[in-house]
């Protein structure tokens, strides 16, 4: 089933980049192990891949 979402015309949508960067950010703040820096980065990128998807295959809504 496909998520519905407002049409562009209303409100534009966004990739929310903003939470990568300040995860990106924070770990480069705590410094943390090699392992741990691939573990988080693996689940950011499926993250990442997931909101894309999203982003394009979202139905639009009219108001």
């Amino acid at each position: 089933m496909k998520r519905k979402a407002l049409s562009h015309k209303h409100s534009p949508r966004s990739l929310r980049i903003w939470w990568f960067v300040t995860l990106w950010l924070l770990m480069d703040r705590i410094n943390p192990a090699s392992w741990i820096w691939g573990v988080v980065g693996t689940l950011a990128a499926i993250i990442a891949i997931v909101s894309v998807i999203d982003f394009f295959s979202a139905e639009d809504v009219e108001i």
